[in-house]
């Protein structure tokens, strides 16, 4: 993701030109990552397995910073995942 953000014209932050950040995260879900719902910028992101035929698939809102947290991650070369153990 890049540093520099734009607004897009529903008022959302755009990280680049897939991914959308929120300004508020959704009061009933819980960050898988930090398991906190705290109210914070949050993205979707792709959850495997789930897309379709047109390229959509579900997603589930992480916080921003949980997901930038890059010291948290590993990467496996053999299978080219980046993952983060949580």
């Amino acid at each position: 993701m890049q540093n520099d953000t734009a607004k897009d014209t529903n008022g959302c932050n755009i990280r680049h030109e897939s991914q959308r950040t929120f300004k508020h995260f959704p009061k009933d879900i819980i960050c898988p990552l930090c398991g906190t719902s705290e109210d914070k910028e949050c993205c979707l992101v792709p959850i495997d397995g789930t897309d379709d035929d047109n390229g959509i698939c579900e997603a589930e809102p992480m916080h921003v910073d949980c997901v930038t947290q890059l010291d948290m991650f590993r990467y496996n070369q053999e299978m080219g995942i980046l993952y983060r153990k949580i």
